[in-house]
């Protein structure tokens, strides 16, 4: 329904790829680290705050994090992205999209997504911050944003 966007803007977003999982977008290492955090075999388990770029430093910030971190299906990180129809696609291509890249101090995970916005024609901004702006960079992010929009 691009007739009610405006502006859809992606936050340090992993872009789905056609025929890719999450899993296949992310270096080998950081794959095996969330896998290993598997529970009953099919709930991946909540990583810590820092992994979202939330520094070990910063308690208060790393302690309201981790008191809201949930695991998630095993599934949605392991099933591949669909196809989009091709009303859909060309619908997506009028509305005006905005990437921005936190770029400080989180895994390298977030190359194919700018490849992906890049190819989707999406203005690119870059923040620095971790993967949790709104935490560790609200007033950054706020600027941002109002900046953007």
């Amino acid at each position: 329904m691009p007739e009610r966007l405006k502006h859809i803007i992606c936050l340090d977003a992993a872009l789905p790829v056609v025929d890719k999982a999450a899993r296949d977008m992310w270096p080998l290492a950081a794959v095996a680290a969330i896998e290993k955090s598997l529970v009953d075999g099919f709930k991946l388990g909540s990583l810590p705050p820092e992994w979202f770029g939330v520094p070990p430093t910063d308690q208060a910030n790393c302690a309201w994090v981790k008191r809201r971190l949930t695991g998630m299906p095993y599934g949605v990180f392991k099933t591949q992205f669909p196809e989009m129809s091709k009303d859909n696609t060309e619908s997506a291509v009028r509305v005006r999209k905005t990437f921005v890249e936190c770029n400080d101090g989180k895994p390298d995970r977030a190359k194919l997504s700018l490849e992906m916005a890049n190819a989707q024609k999406m203005n690119n901004v870059a923040i620095k911050s971790g993967h949790d702006a709104m935490i560790t960079a609200p007033q950054m992010l706020q600027e941002l944003l109002l900046k953007i929009a």
